[in-house]
């Protein structure tokens, strides 16, 4: 515990704990909420609203995370985990405007990018997690990460869904 607690440590303990986070937060939102949304919240519902769901994390999430995750060998974790983010931050928002218009085949697009960026961001952590850590104490502060990301990620996901009136 001390060896995860140093303060040499705390940068890459802190960056664990968050960079999973926002893979949590963004795979709940657009695979878990989206799919309620598109069903109930949109007015009209978008028809087949959980098979547009089911098929985008086929094709957004499923396959390509892999292959993302190779990819990022070759480009570098970084640099792949970027455009995800990058993706996502600026072109998410946008996705949910064509979302809420309330066309399936538009739908069923704007998330499977969104799923493909998350795919971008997704596909590298858990390799770049291990290499983040030095070797000394690397179990220690990886544990230590996902049980502060366990108890925080739903509570963060509930709390700014509250916020911005999407439940």
């Amino acid at each position: 515990m001390r060896e995860a607690l140093r303060k040499e440590n705390r940068a890459a303990l802190i960056s664990a704990t968050l960079t999973p986070m926002l893979w949590g937060a963004g795979f709940y939102l657009t695979y878990v909420w989206m799919a309620i949304y598109m069903q109930e919240l949109i007015v009209p519902s978008i028809p087949n609203a959980f098979w547009i769901n089911a098929l985008a994390l086929l094709f957004g999430v499923v396959l390509p995370l892999p292959l993302l995750g190779m990819l990022s060998d070759y480009c570098g974790r970084i640099k792949t985990m970027v455009v995800g983010a990058v993706g996502i931050g600026v072109l998410g928002p946008l996705c949910l405007l064509v979302i809420s218009q309330g066309q399936p085949t538009r739908a069923f697009f704007a998330q499977w990018f969104m799923g493909t960026m998350l795919s971008f961001y997704g596909g590298p952590i858990s390799a770049w997690l291990v290499e983040r850590f030095p070797v000394k104490g690397k179990l220690q502060m990886i544990s230590r990460a996902a049980h502060v990301l366990t108890l925080s990620k739903s509570l963060l996901t509930t709390h700014l869904l509250s916020i911005y009136h999407l439940q």
